[in-house]
């Protein structure tokens, strides 16, 4: 799209210096008939060519005029300054709001995991004295584990508690 613009805008330069060398040329051959019929023409023929450059240069964006008559401003380094200090600023505010989100989600679901693990320890030490099969009151202590975990969580605790001296728990087997 911008080779197609590119092309379009040497166009119009080569209408342009055409334009002015035609001019050149009728101008030296004859300037008393120079006359105001012939800058009408002129005019509207750069007018043309100038439509068909900024008509196909973007169609998302039709409606803007391109001005290539500025095309060697340079911006200041105040300016360049000002842009990247705003740009930085704002990537790193929003970087900040999703690091810190994302930390108290980990954090609040650690939070939730440990919760879940102290009550099914709670709840394996109650039962490990007993000969009764595990029943639970309201809820399940071992809800949101998966059964390796459960495995895993009683032989942990049955390890803790044969290791302790005096302690003594029922072997099945």
């Amino acid at each position: 799209m911008l080779r197609c613009a590119v092309l379009r805008a040497r166009s119009l330069q080569t209408h342009v210096e055409r334009a002015s060398t035609a001019r050149a040329l009728a101008s030296s051959a004859a300037s008393s008939q120079k006359s105001e019929d012939e800058d009408s023409l002129r005019k509207a023929a750069e007018a043309r060519a100038a439509k068909k450059v900024y008509a196909g240069s973007s169609p998302l964006f039709s409606w803007t005029e391109v001005d290539i008559s500025d095309a060697d401003k340079h911006i200041p380094r105040w300016q360049n300054a000002v842009f990247v200090v705003v740009v930085g600023s704002f990537l790193a505010w929003f970087g900040n709001k999703l690091v810190t989100s994302e930390l108290r989600r980990r954090e609040k679901i650690e939070k939730e995991r440990t919760a879940l693990e102290r009550r099914a320890r709670d709840a394996i030490r109650a039962h490990m004295g007993t000969s009764a099969p595990l029943e639970f009151a309201h809820d399940d202590a071992f809800e949101g584990l998966t059964p390796d975990e459960i495995d895993a969580l009683v032989a942990s605790e049955r390890e803790k508690d044969w290791s302790a001296p005096g302690v003594t728990t029922r072997r099945e087997g």
